[in-house]
């Protein structure tokens, strides 16, 4: 499978930027669909934010890392 929510496809985009192997938790995955955005990146070890806007269901657990209202919020986040 090429595309979400492929981990190969995530380690592809990781190894393109050139970070080091063996820091999956310095990756952040940022998005609103639990099945493919933060599956993957739970999949793949990196620390995931779910975004409630979108595609977001306030009945799906999706066990992200961090759960943020906006995407506005994201610079606070990554701030603290």
């Amino acid at each position: 499978m090429v595309g979400k929510p492929a981990v190969a496809f995530l380690a592809a985009a990781v190894d393109s930027v050139g970070l080091v192997p063996g820091r999956a938790s310095d990756v952040w995955v940022v998005g609103d669909d639990v099945s493919t955005d933060v599956a993957m990146g739970q999949a793949f070890g990196a620390t995931t934010v779910q975004v409630r806007t979108g595609k977001y269901r306030a009945d799906q657990e999706s066990g992200a890392t961090y759960v943020i209202d906006s995407i506005a919020d994201l610079p606070n986040l990554l701030a603290s």
